[in-house]
Protein backbone atom coordinates (compact mmCIF):
# COMPACT_ATOMS: atom_id res chain seq x y z
CA UNK A 1 0.00 0.00 0.00
CA UNK A 2 1.40 3.41 -0.96
CA UNK A 3 0.45 6.74 0.60
CA UNK A 4 1.59 10.21 -0.45
CA UNK A 5 4.02 11.59 2.11
CA UNK A 6 4.88 14.99 0.69
CA UNK A 7 4.24 17.65 -1.87
CA UNK A 8 5.05 17.47 -5.54
CA UNK A 9 5.12 20.14 -8.16
CA UNK A 10 3.99 20.85 -11.70
CA UNK A 11 4.97 23.55 -14.16
CA UNK A 12 2.75 23.78 -17.22
CA UNK A 13 2.28 25.82 -20.35
CA UNK A 14 -0.84 25.98 -22.46
CA UNK A 15 -1.84 27.26 -25.89
CA UNK A 16 -5.51 27.89 -26.69
CA UNK A 17 -6.46 27.39 -30.34
CA UNK A 18 -10.02 28.55 -29.70
CA UNK A 19 -11.90 29.68 -26.59
CA UNK A 20 -13.03 26.07 -26.08
CA UNK A 21 -9.88 23.98 -26.82
CA UNK A 22 -6.12 23.93 -26.60
CA UNK A 23 -3.03 21.88 -25.82
CA UNK A 24 -1.01 21.71 -22.64
CA UNK A 25 2.45 20.47 -21.74
CA UNK A 26 3.78 20.04 -18.22
CA UNK A 27 6.78 18.89 -16.20
CA UNK A 28 5.65 16.90 -13.15
CA UNK A 29 7.59 15.87 -10.03
CA UNK A 30 5.40 13.74 -7.72
CA UNK A 31 7.43 14.28 -4.58
CA UNK A 32 7.98 11.19 -2.44
CA UNK A 33 5.32 8.54 -2.08
CA UNK A 34 6.13 6.00 0.63
CA UNK A 35 4.67 2.81 2.06
CA UNK A 36 3.06 2.91 5.47
CA UNK A 37 3.77 0.62 8.44
CA UNK A 38 1.18 -1.90 7.24
CA UNK A 39 3.24 -2.96 4.21
CA UNK A 40 3.56 -6.74 3.91
CA UNK A 41 7.38 -6.78 4.01
CA UNK A 42 7.72 -4.12 6.72
CA UNK A 43 10.11 -2.24 4.44
CA UNK A 44 9.96 1.49 3.89
CA UNK A 45 9.43 1.92 0.13
CA UNK A 46 9.69 5.35 -1.52
CA UNK A 47 8.78 6.21 -5.11
CA UNK A 48 9.35 9.41 -7.07
CA UNK A 49 7.72 9.98 -10.47
CA UNK A 50 9.02 12.83 -12.64
CA UNK A 51 8.68 13.65 -16.29
CA UNK A 52 6.55 15.23 -18.99
CA UNK A 53 2.85 15.27 -19.82
CA UNK A 54 1.13 16.33 -23.07
CA UNK A 55 -2.64 16.79 -23.15
CA UNK A 56 -5.46 18.15 -25.24
CA UNK A 57 -7.79 20.35 -23.20
CA UNK A 58 -11.47 21.14 -23.78
CA UNK A 59 -13.32 23.90 -21.95
CA UNK A 60 -16.89 23.47 -20.73
CA UNK A 61 -19.14 26.55 -21.16
CA UNK A 62 -20.25 28.19 -17.89
CA UNK A 63 -22.57 31.12 -17.24
CA UNK A 64 -19.80 32.85 -15.23
CA UNK A 65 -17.11 34.73 -17.16
CA UNK A 66 -14.71 34.44 -14.19
CA UNK A 67 -14.86 30.61 -14.11
CA UNK A 68 -13.23 28.13 -16.50
CA UNK A 69 -14.04 24.40 -16.25
CA UNK A 70 -12.18 21.88 -18.39
CA UNK A 71 -11.54 18.23 -19.23
CA UNK A 72 -8.22 17.01 -20.57
CA UNK A 73 -6.53 13.85 -21.78
CA UNK A 74 -3.24 12.77 -23.22
CA UNK A 75 0.04 10.99 -22.64
CA UNK A 76 2.75 10.99 -19.93
CA UNK A 77 6.36 9.77 -19.85
CA UNK A 78 7.90 9.55 -16.37
CA UNK A 79 11.19 8.44 -14.84
CA UNK A 80 10.60 6.40 -11.68
CA UNK A 81 13.07 6.22 -8.77
CA UNK A 82 12.62 3.47 -6.16
CA UNK A 83 14.24 3.46 -2.71
CA UNK A 84 13.80 0.61 -0.21
CA UNK A 85 14.82 1.25 3.43
CA UNK A 86 17.01 4.17 2.29
CA UNK A 87 18.87 2.12 -0.36
CA UNK A 88 18.39 2.79 -4.06
CA UNK A 89 16.13 0.03 -5.35
CA UNK A 90 16.32 0.89 -9.00
CA UNK A 91 15.36 3.34 -11.66
CA UNK A 92 12.91 2.84 -14.44
CA UNK A 93 10.38 4.57 -16.59
CA UNK A 94 6.64 4.49 -17.08
CA UNK A 95 4.39 5.95 -19.74
CA UNK A 96 0.73 5.82 -20.58
CA UNK A 97 -2.58 7.61 -20.62
CA UNK A 98 -3.53 10.53 -18.39
CA UNK A 99 -6.99 12.04 -17.89
CA UNK A 100 -7.95 15.09 -15.87
CA UNK A 101 -10.55 17.66 -14.96
CA UNK A 102 -10.33 21.00 -13.25
CA UNK A 103 -11.24 24.60 -13.05
CA UNK A 104 -9.80 28.06 -12.65
CA UNK A 105 -11.15 31.24 -11.16
CA UNK A 106 -10.03 34.58 -12.63
CA UNK A 107 -8.53 36.68 -9.82
CA UNK A 108 -7.48 39.34 -12.34
CA UNK A 109 -7.35 39.35 -16.14
CA UNK A 110 -3.88 37.75 -16.06
CA UNK A 111 -3.85 35.83 -12.76
CA UNK A 112 -6.07 32.78 -12.18
CA UNK A 113 -6.39 30.31 -9.28
CA UNK A 114 -6.38 26.73 -10.64
CA UNK A 115 -7.28 23.37 -9.13
CA UNK A 116 -7.42 20.00 -10.85
CA UNK A 117 -7.53 16.23 -10.49
CA UNK A 118 -5.42 13.99 -12.75
CA UNK A 119 -5.44 10.20 -13.17
CA UNK A 120 -2.40 8.39 -14.60
CA UNK A 121 -2.59 4.81 -15.89
CA UNK A 122 0.68 3.63 -14.31
CA UNK A 123 2.05 0.09 -14.68
CA UNK A 124 0.26 -2.22 -12.24
CA UNK A 125 -1.28 0.75 -10.41
CA UNK A 126 -3.36 3.91 -10.60
CA UNK A 127 -1.69 7.19 -9.79
CA UNK A 128 -3.90 10.16 -8.80
CA UNK A 129 -2.85 13.75 -8.23
CA UNK A 130 -4.73 16.74 -6.86
CA UNK A 131 -3.16 20.09 -7.57
CA UNK A 132 -3.77 23.71 -6.73
CA UNK A 133 -1.84 26.66 -8.02
CA UNK A 134 -1.72 29.97 -9.83
CA UNK A 135 -1.74 30.60 -13.58
CA UNK A 136 -0.37 33.65 -15.30
CA UNK A 137 -1.85 34.50 -18.72
CA UNK A 138 0.14 36.52 -21.26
Amino acid sequence: RVNVSGFGGKLHGQYKFKSWCGIEGAYVNSGEASSDASSASGSNVELVYKGIVFQGIGYIPTPLEELDLYLKGGFYDFDVDLTIDGVEGGKGSDSGAVLGAGGSVHLTESLHFRTELDWYEASDAEFWTVSVGLEYHF
